[in-house]
C-alpha cells in the first residue's frame, strides 16, 4: 500500500542517509501467495532487526487484503518495536491499521492493536455528525514537539479515527481535517516502550516536513549507537526543503 505519492517518504530518508554517507537497506516485505511455509518464514525473519517499518497508505480493499499478511508478523513488529527501539511510520491507511480495529462498509476489522485507537465511518456511533463526508485538502498542523513543530500535508480519507487517553496525538490541527474532523487532534505520537510509533493523515508527509525525517534518522542512528557531529546534517543540502517550505506556507487551506 503506498498510494499518493507515500514512497516518496522512504526516499526522502534514503536521501538523508546517502549525505550522511551511511549504509541502509530497504527490505520490501511481501507474503504473495503461493510461497511456501519456508518463504514465508524467511521474508519475516528479513523484518527481525529492522530499524524503521513503513506502512503507506492504500484503499479500503487494499487494506482488507494487506491485514491478513500483517497479522502473521505482527508479533516480529511488536517485538522490533517495544524490545529493540525501532520506528514505525504509518500514513492514511497505514496508519489506522496500527489501531484497535478500523470499520469499513458496515464492516468490521480487527487491527494490529499496537496502540490503543480505533478508526470508525459507516458503522460508527459517531457517523450522524459527519454522515460519510471524506475528509479531503491541504493541511497544515502544530505539534508540541520542539523536533516536529508545524507539519504540512495533504489528506484525503472517509475513516475517523480516535485516540484514547493513553495515546498523543501527533498534533493540532490548525487547517484542515486530521484525524476525525471533530477533536482537532492529527496523528499519533506514541512510545511502545524502547520504539515510537508515528501515525499521520498527511500524505507526502516526511518530503513535506524534512525536520521530521531529520528527527527519525536521528532516532535510528541513537538505536544503531552511531554518534555524528552536527556539522554532518548542517551539510546536508535543504535547498528544494526549505523552498517547498516557503511554498507551502502560502498554500490556501
Amino acid at each position: 500500500m503506498s498510494i499518493y505519492g507515500d514512497i516518496s517518504n522512504l526516499e526522502i530518508l534514503s536521501f538523508i542517509l546517502r549525505e550522511l554517507c551511511l549504509d541502509w537497506q530497504i527490505i520490501n516485505y511481501q507474503a504473495a501467495p503461493g510461497k511456501s511455509p519456508a518463504a514465508a518464514a524467511a521474508a519475516e525473519t528479513a523484518l527481525t532487526g529492522a530499524d524503521f517499518f513503513f506502512l503507506g497508505g492504500g484503499q479500503d480493499q487494499d487494506q482488507i487484503d494487506i491485514l491478513k499478511d500483517l497479522q502473521k508478523i505482527k508479533k516480529t513488529i511488536r517485538e522490533q518495536i517495544s524490545e529493540q527501539g525501532a520506528i514505525f511510520l504509518g500514513i492514511c491507511g497505514g496508519y489506522q491499521l496500527l489501531g484497535e480495529y478500523y470499520c469499513i462498509a458496515g464492516r468490521k476489522f480487527q487491527g494490529l492493536n499496537l496502540l490503543d485507537f480505533y478508526t470508525e465511518n459507516s458503522c460508527s456511533k459517531h457517523s450522524s455528525k459527519y454522515k460519510e463526508k471524506r475528509l479531503i485538502g491541504n493541511t497544515k498542523a502544530q505539534s508540541s514537539n520542539k523536533s516536529i513543530g508545524r507539519i504540512f500535508g495533504f489528506e484525503n480519507h472517509a475513516g475517523r479515527t480516535f485516540l484514547k487517553e493513553k495515546n498523543k496525538a501527533l498534533a493540532r490541527i490548525e487547517q484542515g481535517s486530521g484525524n476525525n474532523g471533530l477533536d482537532r487532534t492529527e496523528g499519533v505520537f506514541s512510545s511502545l516502550n524502547k520504539g515510537l510509533i508515528i501515525g499521520s493523515y498527511f500524505h507526502s508527509f516526511l518530503p513535506k516536513n524534512f525536520q521530521v525525517a531529520l528527527f527519525i534518522v536521528r532516532k535510528i542512528l541513537e538505536k544503531q549507537k552511531i554518534t555524528l557531529s552536527q556539522k554532518k546534517f548542517w551539510e546536508i543540502n535543504q535547498t528544494l526543503e526549505n523552498l517547498n517550505r516557503v511554498q507551502l506556507e502560502k498554500l490556501k487551506y
